[in-house]
């Protein structure tokens, strides 16, 4: 049809033109590029280094670290304008990446929104600890994503909104990086470009990178604030149980903020917990205790989808899509 033609010929002009237009503006785009890089790395070297670390391992059964999910760590990629900056980057239309996340690291700044929803508890992390969300009751295992990939809770941690962007150490530097499983070179795919003609970062990819550094600098201080409690001598093992369907589900190598220790605290350990910003830290992993029951919740519901289905656990977590084993006919019937 003429419409088809129109755009087999736009398409061939593109690509007959981009040779040309490449060596006329190529050096512009590169030094764009390299303005961009070096502003990531400004805005890295000012909250510190931020890296993708292995957490020890939550649950007694489990001997590797608890993190990664339904994307592969080998598609994480370092964002960069040689590699990207003809490609487009594709919205998850499901939380389906985040099905295998059992914990994910949280910030400071979205305490408000996220005590109430998510329970959070402290784990170690070097010598040190780290504030995590619990979203499994299992290794390896989401209870917050449902067997469709929507989210449960009401609401979505950072770590997880911002796919298929994240932070990550590359050559000691914290710097942007995307899941290339969720980019493509296809213009017609529906997809967002990276980066604009002068190299520069797309308007989309901007508000990204400028979310994920108030992220890492408000975990930054977070890290310092847990940090701070562990001196004050305030964090304790947590023997954490989940009762689902009547059965009680051990959580180990878990830590909390001992609220015997925190009431007992002089005026000067306080002044300096408040100077450290992280009071606001210890009430809001406290108050989060209560969301254990969500969580239970949470988890009695995605065994009930499973059992709908006629599914386990292994064979929800196999490699092979969940949506090719579910018989979603039968499950509305149900």
């Amino acid at each position: 049809c003429r419409r088809g033609r129109k755009r087999l010929l736009r398409l061939g002009r593109r690509v007959k033109l981009s040779g040309q237009f490449a060596a006329r503006v190529g050096a512009q785009r590169r030094s764009g590029a390299e303005r961009f890089d070096q502003a990531l790395v400004s805005k890295a070297d000012a909250f510190g280094s931020v890296a993708t670390r292995a957490w020890p391992c939550l649950f007694v059964r489990c001997s590797a670290p608890v993190q990664g999910g339904m994307m592969s760590e080998n598609a994480i990629e370092p964002l960069r304008f040689e590699r990207h900056g003809e490609w487009y980057w594709l919205r998850a239309h499901s939380y389906e990446f985040a099905r295998r996340m059992t914990a994910v690291p949280v910030a400071a700044m979205e305490l408000p929104r996220l005590v109430g929803h998510l329970p959070l508890l402290l784990m170690p992390q070097g010598e040190g600890y780290r504030l995590v969300a619990l979203l499994g009751a299992e290794p390896g295992t989401n209870a917050f994503v449902d067997a469709r990939g929507r989210w449960r809770a009401a609401y979505v941690p950072s770590a997880l909104s911002t796919y298929p962007f994240r932070l990550v150490e590359h050559e000691g530097r914290t710097i942007l990086a995307i899941d290339e499983t969720q980019v493509t070179d296809d213009p017609y795919a529906g997809g967002e470009p990276l980066y604009t003609a002068e190299g520069e970062p797309a308007e989309t990819l901007q508000r990204s990178i400028d979310f994920l550094g108030r992220v890492a600098r408000s975990r930054a201080r977070t890290d310092r604030a847990v940090e701070v409690l562990a001196q004050e001598g305030l964090i304790e093992p947590w023997e954490l149980e989940l009762t689902v369907g009547g059965r009680k589900r051990s959580v180990r190598g878990a830590y909390r903020v001992s609220e015997r220790q925190l009431n007992a605290l002089d005026d000067q350990a306080l002044g300096r917990l408040r100077d450290a910003a992280a009071l606001g830290i210890a009430y809001a992993q406290l108050l989060s205790g209560a969301t254990v029951k969500t969580l239970e919740q949470a988890v009695a519901a995605r065994e009930q989808e499973l059992s709908a289905v006629g599914l386990g656990a292994s064979e929800v977590f196999s490699e092979s899509p969940l949506e090719d084993r579910i018989d979603w006919d039968r499950l509305d019937e149900d």
